[in-house]
């Protein structure tokens, strides 16, 4: 039988289902309430077109696409009331929403179906005419129900904490399953939505099965040739689809929550993990060499600096202090999910008075922003003084270790450096990164690591944490070496819980764990400053990341904005600077604050010889690549060589002025495509004599490689 003949078949069936008496359901008692979602056979047209669609052999692969077409437009329903206050409704905004949703659904439902449509050709129809098969294919509808629930609550879930559709994050989730899987059980109640979900899934199959309209699937006869047929038709299909659809691409909307919202969630997440690194020279803009090399060497320059050589990739440089070396302890801390808007020193809700203090006795930069939106953006940006690159941080690629970094400026001054953090470091591959680059590991799988005496899945209390922190730091003043730590707090993070004892808030709500966080910082740096370590000490806070970044722009500033703030009382005298930065410049400003002369290869700056008109700060997520200017100017870089500008207004609150500025993007450009060049050569190396292409080897190569750097 032609796929012509299967054709005619189902125009038949269209034209006499009315007249098939068969159809009529085995069980006369049918339950009459589940017949508004399961509708008797009638005579209607839409039973006559479930009968065309589904009476073949191959109705099963229909009705298991049409069940994921309707979760998947129920879940992008829900999303759109979570986020109709950044999501552009308006216009064609719903529409397109609607209609490349569909699209995505479309495509989602084509790959999911092939194994069933394979199966269903390659059995036999005797075997399917069995009872055993008819249970099978009973038992897979009940799967595919309770997996596309489970989904769908899972989508919501994720949505409600990044306003993303499943992305790398989610794979990343999946690969550390301890803490991950801990994390939702203490910030859910499983137990009882899993048994809703199954519940669930169980009474809609049983009343599919009950109304009668797998029957006529179940009862169909299909030739072999026509089996075979469609079976080839779909493989085809999906083959097609794999080339020829881009889910980068394919939805031609400016608003990215709208782009999210119209994406599908099982496609973003087998996207992400495909695309868990990005080419830069494959996907963003490029411009020449030599150009590159003019533009960092005017953006990096500063007083009293010279660059080593002429080399456009090259960016080390010989900084020379003006003054007296100081060999003071340093101690870093970064907060985690700490956004400006719950400071009141940066105009916020006022949730931490602790640090509104530091602020006003110590040196604040109003205008500091966060590099990227996870934990592993932030500690890269603060210990190796560089942007966000495309794709994964650096903290997470393999070979990453002996960089030039913070941590190996400090270690050949003599310090003695710690990395503490209150859960396990090999989350993130935290403990590999900072253990291979300058610093020792005192987390919570430390023999020393005591007390721990409250924990959640991502680790102890804050409190316990900088406990640990002052034992290091005492033992280290003891042996009489100078310390630098770089403390990473775990409290701010869900399911925000904490000792009840320390606060009077509620549990398991963001605002109290951003009381407590605060609350344990004040009692770390009031121990602290009983040490007779403290006054040659300095201590920095600073965020990671913004607990958000959601909004109706690719990269809205103001969801990156963080506090920072050096404090040390006894030698710092209290200062604002309005200057704008970035977590790249604390490294280079440090610094410049200790007196220190080194060979650079910092990509931040010094903020305190910096003019304000020269400030500037990188913003990114995983594709998007922004840089940000003191004028205000946001130029945006995005995969597929796409290019725009936004300009903002840098007052409090910040506010786009113009959604589709005319900016020069040289700038970003160099900053981008040569720090990711840099990295794939290791040319970012502490030695860079060590890297697999040396300067010198890379210099004698330059004639052939221009274009392709």
């Amino acid at each position: 039988m032609t796929c012509s003949k299967m054709v005619k078949i189902l125009v038949v069936s269209w034209l006499c289902a009315e007249n098939n008496s068969d159809y009529e359901p085995a069980t006369k008692n049918s339950v009459k309430n589940l017949q508004v979602f399961f509708p008797r056979h009638g005579k209607g047209a839409g039973r006559r077109l479930w009968d065309v669609l589904t009476g073949h052999r191959f109705g099963g692969s229909v009705i298991l696409a049409i069940l994921g077409l309707l979760c998947f437009s129920l879940t992008r329903f829900i999303l759109l009331i979570l986020s109709r206050a950044d999501a552009e409704l308006s216009g064609f905004g719903l529409a397109g929403i609607l209609f490349y949703g569909l699209i995505n659904d479309l495509v989602v439902s084509a790959y999911a179906t092939l194994p069933l449509t394979l199966w269903l050709a390659l059995i036999p129809q005797r075997f399917f005419e069995r009872r055993g098969q008819r249970r099978t294919m009973m038992a897979l509808i009940f799967l595919v129900l309770s997996g596309m629930l489970f989904l769908m609550l899972a989508e919501c879930v994720f949505w409600g904490e990044f306003a993303s559709r499943f992305n790398f994050i989610a794979i990343d989730y999946l690969i550390y399953t301890t803490e991950v899987l801990t994390n939702i059980w203490e910030s859910y109640p499983i137990f009882w939505l899993l048994a809703a979900i199954f519940a669930t899934a169980a009474i809609l199959a049983w009343g599919m099965q009950r109304s009668g309209i797998l029957k006529l699937w179940l009862a169909s006869s299909t030739g072999c040739t026509t089996r075979w047929s469609v079976a080839v038709i779909h493989v085809v299909a999906v083959v097609f689809l794999a080339f020829a659809f881009n889910n980068q691409t394919a939805i031609p909307q400016s608003n990215p929550c709208n782009v999210e919202l119209a994406r599908n969630g099982i496609h973003s997440l087998f996207a992400a993990y495909s695309q868990n690194e990005l080419d830069y020279s494959r996907f963003y803009l490029k411009i020449p060499l030599q150009e590159i090399g003019l533009r960092l060497r005017r953006n990096l320059s500063e007083p009293n600096t010279t660059f080593v050589n002429d080399e456009a990739l090259d960016i080390r440089r010989n900084i020379v202090a003006i003054g007296p070396e100081q060999k003071r302890n340093v101690v870093i801390i970064v907060e985690e999910s700490l956004s400006a808007s719950f400071t009141g020193c940066l105009g916020g809700k006022e949730l931490t008075p602790n640090l509104d203090r530091l602020a006003r006795e110590g040196l604040l930069f109003s205008r500091c922003f966060a590099t990227g939106t996870r934990t592993v953006r932030g500690l890269e940006a603060v210990t190796l003084s560089m942007p966000p690159t495309p794709g994964q941080s650096i903290v997470r690629r393999p070979d990453n270790g002996d960089l030039f970094s913070l941590g190996k400026l400090f270690r050949s001054r003599g310090y003695v450096n710690t990395f503490v953090y209150g859960g396990y470091g090999r989350f993130d591959n935290m403990n590999s990164f900072f253990s291979s680059n300058g610093y020792s590991i005192l987390d919570r799988s430390s023999p020393q690591a005591e007390p721990q005496s409250f924990a959640t899945a991502w680790g102890v209390c804050d409190g316990d944490m900088f406990q640990w922190a002052l034992r290091a730091a005492d033992l280290d003043h003891a042996n009489g070496q100078p310390f630098h730590q770089l403390i990473m707090t775990t409290s701010n993070h869900r399911p925000y819980t904490f000792p009840e004892d320390d606060i009077d808030a509620p549990q398991k709500r963001r605002f109290s764990a951003v009381l407590y966080s605060d609350q344990a910082l004040g009692a770390y740096l009031a121990a602290a400053s009983s040490k007779d370590w403290f006054a040659n000490t300095l201590f920095i806070v600073v965020a990671d990341h913004c607990h958000s970044t959601s909004g109706r722009q690719k990269l809205p500033i103001g969801k990156y904005h963080i506090p920072l703030v050096f404090y040390a009382p006894k030698w710092l005298p209290p200062r604002t600077m309005d200057t704008i930065c970035s977590q790249i410049d604390v490294a280079p400003t440090l610094c410049g604050l200790l007196g220190w002369s080194y060979q650079s290869q910092f990509y931040g700056h010094n903020v305190l010889n910096l003019p304000e008109n020269r400030g500037q700060a990188p913003l990114g997520t995983f594709q998007t690549l922004g840089l940000l200017a003191a004028t205000g100017t946001l130029t945006l870089l995005d995969p597929m060589r796409k290019l725009s500008g936004e300009t903002w207004s840098l007052t409090l609150p910040f506010s786009l002025l113009d959604a589709k500025a005319n900016t020069d993007p040289a700038d970003c450009i160099a900053l981008y495509q040569s720090a990711t060049r840099r990295h794939q050569l290791g040319l970012d190396r502490n030695d860079v004599s060590t890297s697999p292409l040396s300067l010198k080897k890379l210099s004698a190569v330059y004639p052939k490689q221009k274009e392709k750097l």
